[in-house]
């Protein structure tokens, strides 16, 4: 990994003058302001992606006094750049380019430029084969009157009951899709009562609305994936998704630019140990769109959600294709689940495809998400489509696919990993009613 490349140049011997002696007490004799990060105030600073300098700013003169300057007294002129976040005293590095921090006590500012060289991921990490060979689905456990909007989370007796129903299906692996108190009480959960029987790939949820929860979530998800912090879930936690279709074109409820996700991704990368991913439509990538293929150089592996069924009332709403209507009536529910199972398959090949023409051949692919919903929510969306045989069907052909004839026999677990998806997270456990018209996709009914 490249080292990053700090350069301060920093303006000392800055007047204090009688009017600053005011500001919380400073001393009138004090004629120097200047800054320290991480303890050195040399003008040549060598630090990494994903490190947190502290920065402290002193007053000193020439009898050798000093003083330190509080965090809350210390004005820095920008609390997020492209490059850095400070916050609260503690400069985040999160990707490369030059900026020119400011600091400012009383009158007097200091400036520094900080230089950061090019981020590079280095190896790859991987979930191991044990965990990926569990059954994995995504979880959100939200009942009636519950909403992450209001909010109102299930409780840990609801997670509880939900986690036994999901053992006894044969699920291993959950997906989740926060670090918020949802994915907390359901780690705690798993952690207090079934410590052998589920992992997790955690969730980070990004928009660029939210620039401040952005990163309350993405602290919260370290803390919960680091040995020693204050929750300590990292046996239990095997992975991490940064984001969730933030970057196709139609999100509009939460969307990210590619460029966002990346740095996010890099500085978390840097604070763990585990893969780290993003969750995100296959389509970005199948077009091999530059600032996509930025993403896919900073992960460890791509989650691609692929949605046939879906796309029948969207992209193929004006299509026949998929309805095989040369395929004689009683047969045509199995041809149509057949189509689907296909057109998955192609939409992975595609960013198999394209990720290899890039030179990310060793770049694994899983299936982030995909489903069939079983009834018509208030959307109306899969209208005849929309039935728990053809949903049945198509959850056991993909299952099929992932986990059984369609699955790599290549020994070398590396080499496997490219040449099909070695997980598949089924959306989804179960119906989300504040969800509304994007409901009806659950494995189990709300009711359970």
């Amino acid at each position: 990994m490249k080292k990053i490349l700090l350069y301060m140049v920093i303006l000392i011997g800055l007047s204090i003058t009688a009017c600053d002696s005011d500001i919380n007490g400073a001393i009138d004799d004090y004629d120097n302001f200047s800054l320290t990060i991480n303890g050195s105030d040399s003008t040549f600073f060598i630090g990494t992606v994903g490190e947190n300098y502290p920065i402290m700013g002193t007053l000193s003169n020439s009898a050798g006094s000093t003083q330190e300057i509080t965090v809350e007294d210390l004005a820095i002129s920008d609390s997020e750049t492209e490059i850095y976040r400070y916050d609260n005293g503690v400069l985040k590095i999160i990707d490369q380019g030059t900026e020119i921090l400011t600091a400012t006590y009383g009158s007097e500012t200091v400036e520094i430029e900080i230089y950061v060289d090019e981020y590079v991921r280095g190896d790859l990490r991987a979930i191991s084969p044990a965990d990926l060979e569990r059954r994995a689905v995504s979880y959100s456990g939200y009942r009636e009157g519950d909403s992450p909007d209001i909010p109102e989370y299930p409780s840990e007796a609801e997670i509880t009951e939900d986690l036994a129903l999901l053992k006894q299906a044969g699920f291993g692996l959950l997906r989740l899709y926060d670090s918020g108190t949802h994915a907390l009480r359901t780690l705690n959960v798993i952690k207090n009562t079934y410590p052998d029987d589920f992992k997790v790939m955690l969730g980070v949820w990004i928009t660029e609305a939210t620039p401040d929860e952005n990163w309350v979530q993405t602290t919260s998800a370290i803390d919960f994936m680091n040995t020693g912090g204050e929750y300590d879930f990292s046996d239990i936690i095997v992975a991490v998704s940064v984001g969730n279709e933030c970057t196709v074109d139609w999100n509009t409820w939460a969307p990210a630019d590619p460029s966002t996700i990346r740095k996010f991704v890099q500085y978390i990368r840097e604070n763990v140990s585990q893969p780290v991913t993003t969750d995100d439509n296959f389509a970005p990538y199948s077009g091999g769109s530059p600032k996509s293929l930025e993403v896919a150089k900073v992960v460890d592996f791509l989650a691609i959600h692929t949605y046939p069924a879906l796309d029948t009332a969207y992209a193929l709403a004006n299509s026949d294709v998929w309805k095989c209507l040369d395929t004689p009536e009683a047969e045509r529910a199995a041809a149509m689940n057949a189509w689907a199972v296909a057109r998955a398959k192609d939409e992975y090949n595609q960013v198999r495809t394209a990720m290899d023409g890039k030179g990310l051949t060793e770049l694994p692919i899983v299936i982030g998400e995909t489903g069939w919903k079983y009834r018509v929510a208030s959307q109306n969306l899969m209208v005849n489509r929309a039935h728990p045989v053809n949903a049945s069907m198509y959850y056991n052909s993909m299952v099929d696919w992932i986990y059984g004839t369609g699955r790599s026999t290549n020994p070398d677990p590396v080499a496997a990993a490219t040449e099909g998806p070695m997980a598949l997270f089924y959306f989804e456990a179960f119906d989300e009613p504040w969800k509304q018209g994007d409901d009806g996709w659950g494995l189990f009914e709300i009711s359970r």
